[in-house]
């Protein structure tokens, strides 16, 4: 590597000649070492990834009538909010039921043309 530099006048640029891959659940984590699921080196740490997921079903979300439309929530935020990301937001939970109730309000009193003709335009 040394030679190649000298000879070819390039800096070790990160990308170029230094790689590091690093697992995280998604990218939102990378920022948080303590999320870290794995290395390319290592592979996957099947136990920390365990303590990442959780059931909507043994969750607080269970008894929620919008657990169908959020899914208990982005995991990043939750973790952000409460060290662990099966126990969602109160305050983002709020919100959201509020946003969801809304748009199905607003759904539903739309006529059944005006309802098509949405789905039509958006490929839905």
């Amino acid at each position: 590597m040394f030679i190649f530099i000298i000879h070819n006048k390039i800096p070790p640029v990160a990308g170029r000649h230094h790689i590091s891959i690093i697992t995280f659940p998604c990218h939102r984590f990378v920022s948080n070492k303590e999320t870290q699921i794995g290395t390319l080196n290592q592979g996957i740490n099947e136990e920390k990834t365990g303590k990442l997921k959780f059931s909507l079903s043994e969750s607080q979300c269970q008894d929620c009538w919008a657990v169908v439309l959020c899914g208990g929530g982005c995991p990043y935020e939750n973790y952000q909010e409460n060290k662990v990301i099966e126990v969602p937001d109160a305050a983002l939970c709020h919100v959201m039921r509020e946003v969801y109730d809304y748009i199905l309000r607003k759904y539903l009193s739309m006529p059944d043309a005006q309802r098509e003709e949405f789905f039509n335009l958006h490929n839905l």
